[in-house]
Protein backbone atom coordinates (compact mmCIF):
# COMPACT_ATOMS: atom_id res chain seq x y z
CA UNK A 1 0.00 0.00 0.00
CA UNK A 2 1.30 3.33 -1.06
CA UNK A 3 0.51 6.99 0.91
CA UNK A 4 1.52 10.36 1.31
CA UNK A 5 3.57 11.55 3.87
CA UNK A 6 3.96 15.69 3.94
CA UNK A 7 7.08 17.30 4.64
CA UNK A 8 9.33 19.96 4.10
CA UNK A 9 12.92 20.89 3.30
CA UNK A 10 14.19 24.46 3.45
CA UNK A 11 11.50 25.78 2.54
CA UNK A 12 10.28 23.16 -0.50
CA UNK A 13 6.98 21.64 0.15
CA UNK A 14 7.76 17.78 -0.27
CA UNK A 15 5.27 14.75 -0.22
CA UNK A 16 7.01 11.69 0.87
CA UNK A 17 5.88 8.83 -0.31
CA UNK A 18 5.53 5.29 2.02
CA UNK A 19 6.08 2.27 -0.14
CA UNK A 20 6.67 -1.28 0.74
CA UNK A 21 7.83 0.25 4.20
CA UNK A 22 10.46 2.79 3.08
CA UNK A 23 10.43 6.30 2.47
CA UNK A 24 10.63 7.59 -1.37
CA UNK A 25 10.77 10.39 -2.96
CA UNK A 26 10.17 11.54 -6.68
CA UNK A 27 12.87 12.87 -9.40
CA UNK A 28 10.36 15.81 -8.95
CA UNK A 29 10.76 16.41 -5.82
CA UNK A 30 14.30 15.21 -5.71
CA UNK A 31 15.10 18.12 -8.43
CA UNK A 32 13.37 20.67 -6.67
CA UNK A 33 14.96 19.78 -3.17
CA UNK A 34 18.54 20.11 -4.86
CA UNK A 35 18.23 23.38 -6.37
CA UNK A 36 17.02 22.36 -9.78
CA UNK A 37 14.98 25.19 -11.82
CA UNK A 38 11.71 23.98 -11.58
CA UNK A 39 10.59 23.27 -15.33
CA UNK A 40 13.86 21.10 -15.08
CA UNK A 41 13.88 19.48 -12.03
CA UNK A 42 12.27 16.10 -13.08
CA UNK A 43 14.22 15.82 -16.44
CA UNK A 44 17.52 17.06 -14.87
CA UNK A 45 17.58 14.17 -11.70
CA UNK A 46 16.02 11.49 -14.41
CA UNK A 47 19.06 12.29 -16.77
CA UNK A 48 21.67 12.12 -13.90
CA UNK A 49 19.91 8.81 -13.09
CA UNK A 50 20.65 7.28 -16.67
CA UNK A 51 24.06 8.41 -16.42
CA UNK A 52 24.91 6.35 -13.40
CA UNK A 53 22.08 3.87 -13.59
CA UNK A 54 24.48 0.56 -13.55
CA UNK A 55 25.45 2.39 -9.95
CA UNK A 56 21.75 2.13 -8.80
CA UNK A 57 20.26 -1.40 -7.29
CA UNK A 58 16.48 -2.37 -6.24
CA UNK A 59 16.85 -0.68 -2.61
CA UNK A 60 17.49 2.66 -4.02
CA UNK A 61 14.98 3.34 -7.02
CA UNK A 62 11.70 1.66 -8.29
CA UNK A 63 9.15 2.59 -10.57
CA UNK A 64 5.31 2.67 -8.97
CA UNK A 65 2.16 3.80 -10.11
CA UNK A 66 0.93 6.71 -8.47
CA UNK A 67 -2.30 8.72 -8.79
CA UNK A 68 -3.02 11.74 -9.57
CA UNK A 69 -5.44 14.72 -10.37
CA UNK A 70 -5.93 15.96 -13.69
CA UNK A 71 -7.49 19.72 -14.15
CA UNK A 72 -10.21 18.83 -14.98
CA UNK A 73 -10.89 16.61 -11.74
CA UNK A 74 -10.59 13.37 -13.57
CA UNK A 75 -8.05 10.83 -11.37
CA UNK A 76 -5.34 9.09 -13.39
CA UNK A 77 -2.68 6.51 -13.06
CA UNK A 78 0.59 6.97 -13.79
CA UNK A 79 4.35 5.45 -13.64
CA UNK A 80 6.83 7.57 -11.82
CA UNK A 81 10.05 6.08 -10.82
CA UNK A 82 11.12 7.36 -6.78
CA UNK A 83 14.24 6.72 -4.81
CA UNK A 84 14.84 5.61 -1.31
CA UNK A 85 16.58 7.61 0.85
CA UNK A 86 19.79 5.29 -0.08
CA UNK A 87 18.84 7.01 -3.64
CA UNK A 88 18.30 10.21 -2.92
CA UNK A 89 21.75 10.37 -1.24
CA UNK A 90 23.50 9.00 -4.21
CA UNK A 91 21.78 11.37 -6.81
CA UNK A 92 22.89 14.05 -4.19
CA UNK A 93 26.82 13.33 -4.69
CA UNK A 94 26.07 12.65 -8.44
CA UNK A 95 24.27 16.80 -8.86
CA UNK A 96 27.56 18.44 -6.43
CA UNK A 97 24.35 20.91 -6.22
CA UNK A 98 25.21 23.72 -3.38
CA UNK A 99 22.19 21.87 -1.48
CA UNK A 100 23.37 18.78 -1.89
CA UNK A 101 25.34 18.19 1.44
CA UNK A 102 22.30 19.87 3.23
CA UNK A 103 20.08 17.27 1.24
CA UNK A 104 21.68 14.16 2.70
CA UNK A 105 21.35 14.88 6.18
CA UNK A 106 18.01 15.77 5.25
CA UNK A 107 17.28 12.67 3.80
CA UNK A 108 18.96 10.17 6.47
CA UNK A 109 17.05 12.12 9.33
CA UNK A 110 13.69 11.81 7.35
CA UNK A 111 13.68 8.78 5.10
CA UNK A 112 16.45 6.54 6.56
CA UNK A 113 16.10 7.29 10.32
CA UNK A 114 13.27 4.70 10.96
CA UNK A 115 14.59 2.52 9.05
CA UNK A 116 18.38 2.43 9.44
CA UNK A 117 20.31 2.72 12.74
CA UNK A 118 22.15 6.09 13.48
CA UNK A 119 25.39 3.98 12.94
CA UNK A 120 24.42 2.68 9.45
CA UNK A 121 23.79 6.30 7.92
CA UNK A 122 27.33 7.63 8.72
CA UNK A 123 28.32 4.43 7.18
CA UNK A 124 27.08 4.89 3.97
CA UNK A 125 27.87 8.11 3.99
CA UNK A 126 31.46 7.47 4.31
CA UNK A 127 31.22 4.62 1.62
CA UNK A 128 29.85 6.94 -0.75
CA UNK A 129 32.57 9.59 0.13
CA UNK A 130 35.47 6.37 -0.27
CA UNK A 131 33.65 5.78 -3.80
CA UNK A 132 33.54 9.29 -4.64
CA UNK A 133 37.41 9.72 -3.92
CA UNK A 134 37.96 6.55 -5.33
CA UNK A 135 36.65 7.65 -8.48
CA UNK A 136 38.59 10.65 -8.90
CA UNK A 137 42.04 8.74 -7.69
CA UNK A 138 41.48 6.96 -10.70
CA UNK A 139 41.00 9.36 -13.20
CA UNK A 140 43.76 11.40 -11.89
CA UNK A 141 45.88 8.06 -12.09
CA UNK A 142 44.34 7.67 -16.17
CA UNK A 143 45.53 11.27 -16.98
CA UNK A 144 48.85 10.64 -15.45
CA UNK A 145 49.25 7.36 -17.92
CA UNK A 146 47.99 9.21 -20.74
CA UNK A 147 50.30 11.82 -20.38
CA UNK A 148 53.44 9.56 -19.34
CA UNK A 149 51.87 7.47 -22.65
CA UNK A 150 51.81 10.55 -24.88
CA UNK A 151 55.81 11.13 -23.63
CA UNK A 152 56.59 7.82 -24.76
CA UNK A 153 54.99 8.43 -28.56
CA UNK A 154 56.61 11.39 -28.88
CA UNK A 155 60.62 9.67 -27.91
CA UNK A 156 59.51 7.23 -30.74
CA UNK A 157 58.73 9.41 -33.48
CA UNK A 158 62.00 11.23 -32.13
CA UNK A 159 64.00 8.20 -32.94
CA UNK A 160 62.24 7.61 -35.91
CA UNK A 161 62.97 10.82 -37.37
CA UNK A 162 66.71 10.89 -36.69
CA UNK A 163 66.96 7.29 -38.13
CA UNK A 164 65.05 8.69 -41.34
CA UNK A 165 67.04 11.72 -41.48
CA UNK A 166 70.41 9.00 -41.35
CA UNK A 167 69.19 7.57 -44.08
CA UNK A 168 68.84 10.43 -46.27
CA UNK A 169 72.02 11.77 -45.34
CA UNK A 170 73.62 7.77 -46.73
CA UNK A 171 71.44 8.07 -49.60
CA UNK A 172 72.78 11.34 -50.51
CA UNK A 173 76.03 9.95 -49.61
CA UNK A 174 75.91 7.12 -52.02
CA UNK A 175 74.31 9.09 -54.93
CA UNK A 176 77.59 11.76 -54.70
CA UNK A 177 80.24 8.96 -55.18
CA UNK A 178 78.13 7.23 -58.13
CA UNK A 179 78.31 10.48 -59.41
CA UNK A 180 82.17 10.73 -58.89
CA UNK A 181 82.80 7.06 -60.27
CA UNK A 182 81.00 7.99 -63.36
CA UNK A 183 82.96 11.24 -63.96
CA UNK A 184 86.01 9.33 -62.99
CA UNK A 185 84.71 6.39 -65.77
CA UNK A 186 84.17 9.42 -68.38
CA UNK A 187 87.80 10.80 -67.81
CA UNK A 188 89.35 7.35 -68.11
CA UNK A 189 87.34 7.06 -71.54
CA UNK A 190 88.07 10.30 -72.71
CA UNK A 191 91.81 9.94 -71.69
CA UNK A 192 91.83 6.51 -74.30
CA UNK A 193 94.25 7.39 -77.19
CA UNK A 194 93.10 6.65 -80.91
CA UNK A 195 95.17 4.23 -82.91
CA UNK A 196 94.47 4.24 -86.57
CA UNK A 197 93.13 0.53 -87.83
CA UNK A 198 96.72 0.29 -89.92
CA UNK A 199 98.66 0.76 -86.78
CA UNK A 200 96.69 -1.58 -84.91
CA UNK A 201 97.09 -4.52 -87.80
CA UNK A 202 100.77 -3.77 -87.72
CA UNK A 203 101.09 -4.26 -84.10
CA UNK A 204 99.02 -7.70 -84.25
CA UNK A 205 100.87 -9.09 -87.23
CA UNK A 206 104.50 -8.27 -85.69
CA UNK A 207 103.65 -9.67 -81.97
CA UNK A 208 102.33 -12.52 -83.94
CA UNK A 209 105.57 -12.92 -85.96
CA UNK A 210 106.99 -12.70 -82.65
CA UNK A 211 105.49 -15.57 -81.32
CA UNK A 212 103.25 -13.74 -78.85
CA UNK A 213 99.83 -15.99 -78.21
CA UNK A 214 96.30 -14.56 -79.29
CA UNK A 215 95.27 -14.18 -75.40
CA UNK A 216 98.74 -11.75 -74.78
CA UNK A 217 97.96 -9.93 -78.49
CA UNK A 218 94.44 -9.44 -77.17
CA UNK A 219 95.07 -8.02 -73.40
CA UNK A 220 98.23 -5.59 -75.41
CA UNK A 221 95.81 -3.95 -77.92
CA UNK A 222 92.55 -4.16 -76.32
CA UNK A 223 91.01 -6.06 -78.89
CA UNK A 224 89.17 -9.36 -78.55
CA UNK A 225 90.63 -12.91 -79.57
CA UNK A 226 88.22 -12.92 -82.39
CA UNK A 227 89.21 -9.87 -84.13
CA UNK A 228 92.81 -10.54 -83.52
CA UNK A 229 92.16 -14.42 -85.74
CA UNK A 230 90.18 -11.70 -88.02
CA UNK A 231 93.47 -9.58 -88.64
CA UNK A 232 96.21 -12.64 -89.09
CA UNK A 233 93.20 -14.86 -91.14
CA UNK A 234 93.18 -11.97 -93.54
CA UNK A 235 96.86 -11.03 -93.25
CA UNK A 236 97.61 -14.76 -94.33
CA UNK A 237 95.49 -14.76 -97.20
CA UNK A 238 96.68 -11.56 -99.04
CA UNK A 239 100.36 -12.47 -98.06
CA UNK A 240 99.69 -15.60 -100.42
CA UNK A 241 97.62 -13.82 -102.93
CA UNK A 242 94.28 -14.89 -101.83
CA UNK A 243 93.21 -11.99 -100.36
CA UNK A 244 93.23 -8.23 -101.50
CA UNK A 245 94.13 -5.94 -98.30
CA UNK A 246 91.38 -3.31 -98.67
CA UNK A 247 92.63 0.37 -98.65
CA UNK A 248 93.87 1.95 -95.38
CA UNK A 249 94.25 -1.00 -93.58
CA UNK A 250 91.19 -2.56 -91.68
CA UNK A 251 88.02 -0.80 -91.31
CA UNK A 252 85.99 -0.33 -88.24
CA UNK A 253 88.51 -0.90 -85.98
CA UNK A 254 88.13 0.34 -82.45
CA UNK A 255 90.44 3.14 -80.85
CA UNK A 256 93.15 1.24 -79.02
CA UNK A 257 93.99 2.30 -75.16
CA UNK A 258 97.00 4.05 -74.10
CA UNK A 259 99.92 2.39 -73.64
CA UNK A 260 99.03 -0.56 -75.95
CA UNK A 261 101.53 -2.30 -78.51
Amino acid sequence: MTHLIPAEFLGTQLSIIDHDSARWLTAEQIGGALGFAQPNARTGIIRLYNRHEDEFTGSDTCVVKLTTHQSDGIEKQREVRIFSATGCILLSFFAGTKRAIAFRAWAKEHLASHLLCAEEVPALVRKLEHDRDAAIDSQQAMVKEAASLKDELLRIYRRLDTAQRGQIRALTGQARLMTELGNIKDAKIADVKYVPPEEIRQAVIQMADEGFSHADIAARTGRTRNHIRQILFKHRHAAQGELPLPAGGVQGELPMPAGGA
